[in-house]
């Protein structure tokens, strides 16, 4: 420590001490006031250490309640000049950090640094995080900031070139001037040369020398004043570390607006625009280019450096054009700095100085778990390692994880783990070069037929919500693996699909199911007769689900032949069932009752309680469309019991609640209609299942139209419309275009209503399904209040837009319209809950 002379001003810490004193606080106090250690306030007043951060000096005046000269005099010697250091130290080593480019979005990180180096004094803290995450950046911006923190300065050590860990010391010691000799002597001069030195040294890519950590750690020990700051993909793991993951910067989600805050404050926003800026001076965030820059950043994981690279062709591509290409990142960001590290000049080089430091089974498991769209679990991860040869995987996932080429997800229910999209993209090439990935990707199809089968969805009881979760995680691999397997291993998308019983319909996603459905039966023709039964009982269960009756028809004749073949009583019930809903397609509500009356027994022979649940619901959707609500009460209440005496899930619960909602108020029960569809929506938002919610807001909705508060009816009905839209089943959408036209017609807008109706009207005769006599009366009236409304032409010309408008057109015109009824007072929290 330098002992000052009598013409020295006095020193941060004196005066620190002297202010203190004289309120009579303690360290400990002082301390807790200002958020910071009482180790730094100790060191301060000791003079181990000369000024503090700036904004420490701040809050240490603060905690004080410092004003006038004396808050002048505390932060004047805060401001001490960098080059005041110990006069054994070289002067080479005394010249200023300076970083050549503002970071970027690293506020807060730049900040939580300062406090755990400048201010709690931590000796050994490293920064984690991929390839090109801008760990460098961020070390370097830290170590200008605190330069003048640390008596004896910073020292910044890059060890990218070095190929071996014994280099490790002569680095450092060649970056103290200290002369080359043995290894022995070199440390002990190392040590002697740090002993007294109160200065922070920064370890610039560590990662590849991890087997020298232990130098680090020696000269921790032997030298008191020294802290350390490493950079590396991978913690040292000594005593004593505190690892600071560095994450990628913040990317909006959803549909960009250039008005939203998210987007304007974005730091991965930022960092494109002002990068692109560079290029191109009149370079702007603008309405027109918000989305596909948002989505370029989005799809480069917020990555530093892969943002960079794409901002760089700027230059050449537009915004709009970048993204397009961006469907393969690796070759197009290729476009590095020229000053910049020669890892860095190019993603794939970034990329590839992570993945050569890996040994062949941490290579071999990150190659193969790529094939995982949508991240894994650790039961995927061990069943991968059993078909490829590591015999350890959750060992060697630990390591990917700690290495930073793999993630744990934190924002998910269960425990999985996931790539970075740059990271998936080039495991996925080198698997390729392997000649491995056709076994890869028939290894995922068998995890995932392995985990429908555990997690079977035709089991109703309690659990049946915890598997439908389980099997929804995976959604993203289910539906790679079966884009791939179809054209390229039919019989393994055939299994698979057989095995997700029930689930596209539980998952909300009827048409995505069904398209699936259909092109694996076109392709694995004459293959597993008892899988394409399964398949062919789902294809024609979600028909039904979108309202396709015409094409429902067709499918059922192939599928009775089949089971009347194989014998199959189960699959001959889910005939019969259909055929019920054909005869209620037809307006033969009568017959339909009689028939599916009929296959609920059947079900009832199979015991296949998901069959006879479904038949129930069906026949209650038909008593109520013949207009015998008493009737549809008693179904609906039958399925309530069995889903209580079942103990089955809210959703379940949800449904059938809305289903009672429906009955009470065609029964003129106003009060139980509007509790049941009350319950409905609670149950239906607990969940998370966009369907129930979604048939609870229609009901709701009903409810409030017939208390005359069109307002809040148009709120539930606009988000329901909006859901109902998005599943994509015409079945749900059609009612909910009435709906909104009954809504909009109270609400004052008859032509828009008029328009609505027609397009419903048109819906109807496609599927072909008619309005049901309990729906009748309302539509038929409101459509003679629209017309006597709006008289004979303007009537026509909006019946005959709505009739010819795109379906499409037609809900969004919808939407607007609610949007401007629902405005006109503010929304009600519980939306009548």
């Amino acid at each position: 420590m330098r002992n000052p002379s009598p013409s020295d001003p006095p020193g941060f810490g004196d005066v620190l001490r002297r202010l203190r004193l004289a309120q009579g606080m303690t360290q400990e106090v002082l301390a807790e006031r200002a958020s910071v250690s009482v180790r730094a306030i100790s060191d301060l007043e000791r003079g181990a250490r000369v000024a503090p951060y700036r904004d420490t000096a701040r809050r240490l005046a603060d905690a004080l309640d410092l004003a006038g000269e004396e808050r002048a005099a505390l932060l004047g010697a805060a401001r001490r000049p960098a080059s005041t250091t110990s006069p054994a130290f070289p002067a080479a080593h005394r010249q200023p950090v300076a970083p050549l480019a503002p970071l970027i979005g690293r506020d807060a990180e730049i900040q939580d640094l300062m406090r755990l180096v400048g201010d709690d004094g931590l000796r050994l803290l490293t920064l984690t995080g991929p390839a090109g995450v801008g760990k460098t950046s961020l070390a370097m911006t830290a170590a200008a900031e605190l330069q003048t923190v640390f008596r004896d300065g910073v020292v910044i050590v890059d060890l990218a070139s070095l190929s071996e860990a014994p280099l490790l010391l002569p680095a450092i010691a060649a970056a103290l001037d200290l002369s080359e000799q043995g290894q022995a002597a070199l440390l002990e001069a190392l040590r002697r040369r740090l002993a007294l030195r109160q200065m922070l040294l920064v370890l610039d890519n560590f990662e590849h020398l991890l087997s020298a950590a232990s130098v680090v750690s020696d000269l921790l020990r032997t030298a008191p004043g020294l802290q350390v700051v490493v950079t590396s993909r991978a913690p040292l793991r000594l005593r004593g570390e505190r690892e600071f993951a560095v994450t990628p910067l913040f990317t909006p989600a959803g549909e960009a607006d250039v008005v939203r805050d998210d987007v304007r404050d974005s730091p991965a926003i930022a960092l494109f625009v002002a990068r692109a800026q560079a290029i191109d001076a009149g370079f702007q965030l603008t309405s027109e280019n918000v989305a596909d820059i948002v989505a370029i950043c989005r799809h480069l994981d917020g990555l530093p450096l892969a943002i960079e690279l794409a901002a760089a062709r700027i230059r050449l591509l537009t915004p709009a054009v970048l993204r397009e290409r961006l469907a393969r990142r690796l070759p197009l960001l290729t476009m590095g700095l020229r000053d910049a590290p020669e890892r860095h000049r190019t993603l794939r080089a970034a990329l590839a100085w992570s993945y050569d430091l890996l040994n062949p089974e941490q290579q071999t498991l990150l190659r193969h778990l790529a094939v995982f769209a949508g991240g894994w679990v650790l039961e995927a991860a061990e069943f991968v390692g059993a078909a490829t040869g590591v015999w350890h995987p959750l060992d060697v996932l630990e390591q990917l994880v700690e290495q930073s080429l793999v993630v744990r997800d934190t924002r998910s229910a269960g425990l999985r783990y996931h790539q970075l999209e740059t990271i998936r993209e080039f495991a996925l090439e080198h698997l390729e070069a392997t000649g491995k990935g056709l076994a890869a990707r028939q290894t995922c199809l068998a995890f995932l037929v392995q985990c429908a089968e555990v997690h079977d969805l035709e089991q109703l009881d309690a659990d049946i919500g915890a598997r439908l979760d389980r099997l929804k995680a995976e959604m993203p691999n289910l539906l790679s693996s079966l884009e791939w397997a179809i054209p390229h291993d039919p019989v393994a998308a055939l299994t698979l699909l057989a095995e997700l019983d029930w689930f596209w319909f539980h998952a909300d996603r009827p048409v995505t199911g069904l398209r699936l459905c259909e092109q694996v039966l076109a392709t694995a023709v004459g293959m597993g007769s008892s899988e394409r039964l399964r398949v062919a009982v789902q294809a024609a269960w979600l028909t039904s689900v979108v309202g396709d009756f015409e094409a429902l028809e067709q499918r059922l004749d192939d599928l009775r032949t089949q089971a009347m073949v194989c014998g199959d009583a189960q699959v001959l019930a889910y005939v019969r069932m259909h055929e019920g809903d054909l005869a209620a397609s037809r307006g033969e509500f009568t017959q339909a009752m009689v028939i599916l009356e009929d296959a609920l027994a059947q079900f009832q022979d199979v015991q296949d309680p998901w069959g006879s649940m479904i038949c129930l619901n069906i026949l209650g959707i038909v008593a109520q469309d013949r207009g015998d609500p008493a009737v549809a009460l008693a179904y609906f209440s039958r399925i309530a019991t069995g889903i209580s005496q079942s103990g089955l899930p809210a959703h379940f619960q949800a449904h059938t609640m809305a289903n009672l909602a429906t009955a009470y108020r065609q029964l003129g029960r106003q009060t139980e209609a509007l509790a049941a569809s009350q319950d409905a929506l609670r149950l239906a938002r607990d969940a998370q299942r966009p369907s129930s919610v979604a048939a609870a807001q229609s009901e709701l909705a009903r409810c409030h139209l017939d208390r005359d508060d069109h307002v809040l009816a148009a709120q539930l009905v606009r988000e329901s419309l909006a859901a109902m839209w998005e599943i994509g089943s015409t079945w749900d959408l059609t009612p909910a275009l009435e709906l909104s036209a009954l809504v909009l017609t109270a609400g004052g807008m008859p032509d828009l209503a008029t328009q609505l109706l027609a397009t419903a009207t048109r819906l109807r005769v496609a599927m072909p399904y008619p309005l049901g006599a309990s729906d009748q009366p309302a539509i038929i009236r409101t459509l003679d209040d629209l017309a006597a409304l709006l008289g004979d032409v303007r009537f026509s010309w909006a019946w005959n837009a709505g009739r010819t408008n795109a379906v499409d057109g037609s809900v969004r015109d919808a939407l607007s319209g609610l949007a401007v009824l629902a405005s006109l007072q503010p929304d009600e929290d519980d939306q009548g809950e």
